[in-house]
């Protein structure tokens, strides 16, 4: 084999290393982004019965709100955001729920969900970049 062609094959063994890890880092800030999204909808999502805006009485939900960038597992790319151990009242405020005094009905501010997609969007994008 010549040396042009040891070359070639050289860099074509590489590409797929190079590309996970684009797609490692993409997916990293695709979390950030999520985590980010999720936190900015607690702060502005507001309800009905409280009258403000935000979901924001101690900062422990907005607080507790985390990103853990993202590992290759095997052959994929994991990553995380959100909370890691949900205190029960935040799921009440992600998904909803009747308020016992009142009998309200509590919107939910599905943060975790609009966070999820922002992040999905990121990544969807930054891979059809990668691949072109």
């Amino acid at each position: 084999m010549n040396g042009d062609l040891k070359t070639l094959v050289t860099e074509l063994t590489g590409i797929p290393e190079a590309l996970a890890d684009e797609a490692q880092k993409l997916v990293s800030e695709a979390m950030n982004i999520g985590a980010e999204t999720q936190r900015q909808i607690i702060e502005t999502s507001g309800t009905v019965k409280s009258g403000k805006q935000g979901r924001i009485e101690t900062g422990l939900m907005r607080n507790s709100v985390q990103s853990a960038g993202a590992d290759r597992v095997g052959n994929t790319i994991e990553g995380r955001f959100g909370w890691r151990d949900p205190d029960p009242y935040f799921l009440y405020q992600e998904y909803g729920f009747t308020h016992a005094r009142s009998g309200e009905d509590i919107v939910p501010m599905h943060a975790l969900l609009q966070g999820f997609v922002k992040a999905r969007e990121h990544v969807r994008a930054g891979l059809l970049r990668l691949l072109r």
